[in-house]
């Protein structure tokens, strides 16, 4: 077993991880200590931060990691063999409960019963048993006995009994068994060694469904018969104190009534608490999947459903937020925190919906009522409390049943609690869609093509008069004036495209009076701008995307079609790099229907392709430069 991956251990998180968020195009680093983590846009370090494991400093400056911090290679699925759990006090943290979609009854036994086997082996193998334990321990046997320990609390919270009647079902459940039975007909072809995850995983799923899930329908009788049974031990029934617990009070209370219903001590047994976690373990009792399929789903999906709730004020958040810093400031943001949450919005949107279509299955109707998050209210979404709606609910649904000599029974009315969750808490929902989530867009990912597209769509737009071009180029002197300027101005391009607004209005004005922007914009910035109104926004744009290049201002056309074109990944599909630059320059051009300068026609080289086009770009920018100097 020395290479067998053992059953229930976890897979390797960052592989699932980075399969995940692959879409997203990040690239993986691990700290000091080797915790994994991401960073987006460019793909370099570009601020400091702690890791969320071990709060050791990761990231770094300007493209300069910190110490330690270094790029994490990966080698595929590292999923390892043996037993690779690590500390047994870490398995009540989040991230350590995974039953890789199996029951919970059913995937923690079988976890015990690992344990168990590894323990039973240990005391006859010692090296082997410690050989596949990683990281390695200094004392196997109690680092199993302290992962037993957490099995047998995990297994009493999933099944809602005490402490002595868990330990019975797991007993009951090994003798079954080592019972002489037909042999299990297992998947063909079956791997006994466990020699890959697939086969593993494979295998759990098997002992879940076909061994272990059967053994538990029965177990309320079973168990009683146990208890029974333990009564009437004569070795039991001479201890004092298992006679004051378990035996019959007419033997030192004389003074009960013969006749009374509760002469039994029986009655004062604790009651078994009713919890969500043994109310799904008796569905599971009763092949609730099947026959009770909106109830299952509920309660597997319980812990996430009951966040649904917050997604009107998640929602509300993001706009504010949206509002507040769309593109108000430039700054190096990771992409993963930028996407975080869309993408939580995202799943606790598909969580509703999940629930909403088991219904409509369930029901045999098609939900048509649809919204869309920006017209989510309170109303719209599954809503509950749990202590105060659901477990009510489930308690004004449960019979209680008394008999003499008895323990007080109780029993789910369970197609009853089905159908009040899904008519108090589900019934007339609306399925919710994607579109219409706030985002925040980085300024470096918007297509400013379809932009500008749209606010020609909306104002109708005009060139800028050579004057008013050289007014503007001589008060942004500087870099950095250039760079705010774009930026403000991209911001109001942004409103423009999906509002529209009035061409003659002064820029500035719309900053200042619409966008209330006046506070976040230098003055000298707002005065300049105020040379231009909302007709001129696109050729303003084309300047200062041109300035910011220290480009000549006549071909600014040409560095329109450098930054919105080709630096897209997929524009060799498109432009071929041995195509002419001033054929396929003009033709685009043209497509515009923009006029052509004389000089592109009649003076710019036939020779340069597009695969010179940077080379030739510096050149450009150079010469202006050393031509400035001279003048």
């Amino acid at each position: 077993m020395q290479a067998s991956y053992l059953p229930t251990m976890p897979e390797d998180m960052v592989a699932l991880a980075r399969e995940a968020l692959a879409p997203m195009q990040l690239q993986w680093y691990t700290c000091p200590n080797g915790h994994p983590c991401t960073i987006g846009e460019c793909g370099q370090p570009m601020q400091m931060s702690r890791c969320v494991d071990c709060g050791l400093v990761i990231g770094g400056q300007n493209h300069a990691p910190v110490q330690g911090f270094q790029h994490l290679q990966f080698q595929g699925d590292r999923t390892q063999p043996g037993h690779i759990l690590g500390d047994p006090r870490n398995r009540d943290n989040p991230d350590m409960m995974d039953t890789k979609g199996l029951s919970s009854v059913p995937f923690t036994t079988l976890r015990m019963l690992t344990h168990i086997s590894m323990l039973l082996g240990f005391c006859q193998h010692p090296q082997p048993i410690s050989a596949i334990i990683k990281p390695p321990v200094a004392d196997p046997a109690a680092f199993l006995f302290e992962h037993l320990d957490k099995d047998l609390k995990h297994l009493i919270r999933s099944l809602g009994k005490g402490t002595d009647d868990t330990i019975c079902a797991v007993h009951l459940l090994i003798s079954s068994l080592l019972e002489p039975q037909q042999q299990q007909r297992w998947p063909v072809p079956y791997d006994n060694r466990l020699s890959t995850k697939q086969a593993r995983n494979a295998w759990d799923v098997e002992m879940s469904n076909a061994v272990i899930t059967p053994q538990l329908k029965d177990l309320e009788r079973r168990l009683k018969e146990v208890n029974n049974f333990i009564r009437s031990d004569s070795r039991i029934s001479a201890n004092p104190v298992m006679t004051l617990v378990f035996g019959d009070p007419k033997h030192f209370l004389a003074s009960l009534h013969p006749n009374s219903l509760i002469h039994c001590s029986a009655v004062w047994s604790c009651r078994q608490k009713v919890s969500l976690l043994s109310l799904k373990h008796i569905v599971e009792q009763n092949d609730g999947k099947d026959t009770l399929p909106v109830l299952w789903r509920f309660l597997n999906r319980e812990a996430e459903i009951r966040l649904v709730k917050h997604l009107p004020d998640i929602l509300t958040l993001q706009k504010n937020l949206v509002k507040k810093f769309q593109n108000t400031c430039c700054c190096h943001d990771d992409k993963a925190q930028a996407c975080a949450p869309h993408a939580l919005v995202s799943y606790l949107i598909a969580v509703h919906n999940d629930l909403i279509y088991c219904v409509d299955k369930h029901t045999g109707e098609e939900t048509s009522f649809k919204v869309s998050p920006a017209d989510l209210t309170e109303l719209h979404v599954i809503h509950y409390e749990l202590e105060r709606d659901v477990m009510p609910l489930v308690l004004s649904n449960t019979q209680y049943s008394i008999q003499k000599g008895q323990e007080t029974l109780h029993e789910y009315d369970l197609p009853k609690i089905q159908q009040q969750i899904i008519s108090r808490f589900l019934l007339g929902k609306p399925l919710l869609t994607l579109n219409g989530i706030p985002t925040l867009i980085n300024r470096h990912e918007r297509n400013y093509e379809i932009i500008f597209k749209d606010v020609k769509g909306k104002v109708k737009q005009e060139s800028l008069q050579t004057l008013t071009l050289a007014s503007i180029a001589g008060e942004l002197q500087s870099y950095s004036e250039v760079c705010e300027a774009l930026s403000t101005l991209e911001v109001a391009l942004g409103f423009l495209a999906m509002t529209g607004g009035e061409p003659h209005m002064q820029l500035s004005h719309y900053l200042e009076e619409v966008l209330q922007m006046g506070n976040q914009v230098a003055e000298h910035i707002l005065k300049t701008l105020s040379m231009c109104c909302l007709k001129h926004c696109v050729a303003l744009w084309q300047l200062l995307a041109s300035l910011k290049s220290e480009n000549m201002l006549r071909l600014k056309r040409m560095h329109e079609f450098m930054v919105l074109v080709l630096k897209t990944p997929n524009a060799t599909d498109t432009y071929k790099p041995d195509w002419g630059l001033k054929e396929t320059l003009v033709s685009y051009m043209e497509r515009k229907d923009l006029d052509i300068p004389p000089d592109v026609e009649e003076l710019f080289p036939e020779q340069i392709c597009l695969s010179h086009y940077v080379e030739a770009w510096k050149f450009i920018v150079t010469f202006k430069q050393e031509r400035a100097q001279r003048g």
